[in-house]
């Protein structure tokens, strides 16, 4: 067991830790995070099926804004955690004003701006009638104000960089607490609220985000890191091209990903609203599964950007396949464990046995996709904090539009394999990916880039 906890020991910046302590605040913090999409499918599973299916298909869009102040902020990360790593903290101060100006002037205009064509971008979704109206509603509420979140995600990538994460956790929480009333008071009415259903719901989504962007302000000014707020135009500052050269790779992955989500989403509409509604079930239920996995490579691309910014590329990479092991181990029994018992955890979201049945089959494929995905995560996140941040956006990107939409197509509908086609089709494409992305580190060209 001492020799199990010597391998996990790290070194970072401000002296020496343990894997387990920089993991933990990622794993909570993810598990936090999620369960504001979790609680929202609970609760409307509870109002109807039919208004799970409006509303994941909505947020098949809403994440195509949210990813891009998401890799605003992962980018930005890379970048303060090699000047971290390198202890020159006051390069690291001018990249933290420099990324939470550029995560507010993003996200206002993409939120904004593709708020007023929330109708002719859900009609891209195949929605029409009642279900676009509701759509449109709901995705207004959501996205206009999602500045909120390019402001949560840029100050919690400067604690992270500064191996404060258990910041981001606590204020999750209270965001999840917000929401979980909010939302209940909106379906179920106990008292008499303004907002009611799917406008409640996306009301309430909004009202958990302001409390928590602006609990993360105050502690960002308060709080144990030493930053020193300066305003700078986004246009005069130095700092914006390093942000955006590990930023706009991050960001183009993201929006693939997302966009060939929304086109698979729509693909599989036209099979019917029970097959869109099992879809937002599964996914909701599987991404506890990979979540642990998911937020170790979190850790270790942290870890990794302070190692190479230090110049210790050898003790990087031997921390890189020591975590994959972990990962397949983590992915492969969690999987394994929700296929055999995912029944039991469906009746959370439906009682229809229709959509359990149709379920059950796509679980045990899931078993492929999760030990795939944890390749995909670790090697992803190792080689965009060593700064090979083109590689996997290429793969990604190539892999989503010639793999994963094609053979969606082609298995769920041509060959009426439905759900079970798109499934087998997500996990041809991690399966893919994760070669490609081990071929790339085997390589060893990810210690050619320049910082």
């Amino acid at each position: 067991m001492s020799h199990f906890r010597q391998q996990l020991r790290i070194d970072a910046p401000y002296g020496p830790t343990s894997l387990l302590k920089i993991f933990l605040p990622f794993f909570a913090e993810q598990i936090l995070s999620n369960t504001v999409g979790f609680v929202n499918t609970v609760v409307m599973s509870g109002y109807s099926d039919e208004a799970v299916g409006i509303i994941g298909t909505a947020n098949q869009l809403v994440s195509l804004i949210t990813v891009f102040y998401a890799s605003i902020g992962g980018g930005g990360a890379i970048a303060l955690c090699h000047s971290v790593g390198r202890k020159d903290y006051e390069e690291a101060n001018s990249m933290a004003n420099c990324l939470l100006h550029m995560s507010i002037l993003i996200s206002l205009v993409l939120g904004f701006g593709l708020s007023f064509f929330s109708v002719p971008l859900l009609r891209l979704m195949n929605l029409e009638g009642a279900a676009l109206e509701e759509a449109s509603v709901y995705f207004r509420i959501v996205v206009a104000p999602c500045f909120l979140m390019g402001i949560i995600n840029s100050v919690s990538a400067i604690f992270r960089s500064h191996n404060y994460q258990h910041i981001s956790v606590i204020v999750t929480f209270g965001m999840n607490i917000v929401n979980l009333i909010l939302c209940y008071l909106a379906v179920y009415r106990p008292t008499l609220v303004p907002l009611s259903g799917i406008p409640g719901v996306a009301a309430a989504n909004f009202a958990s985000r302001l409390c928590a962007a602006a609990a993360m302000l105050l502690l960002l000014k308060f709080g144990p890191v030493r930053f020193k707020p300066k305003f700078l135009p986004v246009w005069k500052d130095p700092n914006v091209r390093p942000i955006l050269h590990y930023s706009i790779p991050g960001g183009v992955m993201s929006f693939s990903y997302s966009a060939s989500q929304a086109v698979t989403t729509s693909i599989l509409v036209t099979l019917g609203m029970t097959i869109v509604s099992a879809k937002i079930y599964i996914s909701n239920l599987v991404q506890y599964v990979y979540l642990a996995g998911y937020s170790l490579s979190q850790a270790h691309g942290l870890v990794t950007g302070w190692y190479v910014g230090a110049g210790r590329q050898d003790e990087a990479e031997r921390l890189n396949w020591r975590n994959q092991k972990l990962v397949w181990l983590l992915n492969g029994s969690l999987s394994l464990l929700i296929a055999l018992f995912g029944r039991i955890a469906l009746h959370l979201f439906t009682k229809d046995a229709s959509i359990i049945e149709l379920c059950r089959p796509i679980l045990f494929i899931d078993i492929f996709v999760e030990l795939a995905r944890g390749t995909n995560h670790i090697q992803e996140h190792f080689l965009r904090g060593a700064g090979d941040v083109t590689y996997p956006m290429l793969t990604s990107i190539l892999c989503e539009w010639l793999v994963v939409i094609p053979l969606t197509y082609l298995l769920g509908v041509v060959l009426k394999l439905g759900l079970g086609g798109g499934w087998l089709a997500f996990a041809a494409d991690e399966a893919i990916r994760s070669l490609v992305l081990v071929l790339r580190e085997r390589s060893g060209k990810w210690k050619l880039q320049r910082l």
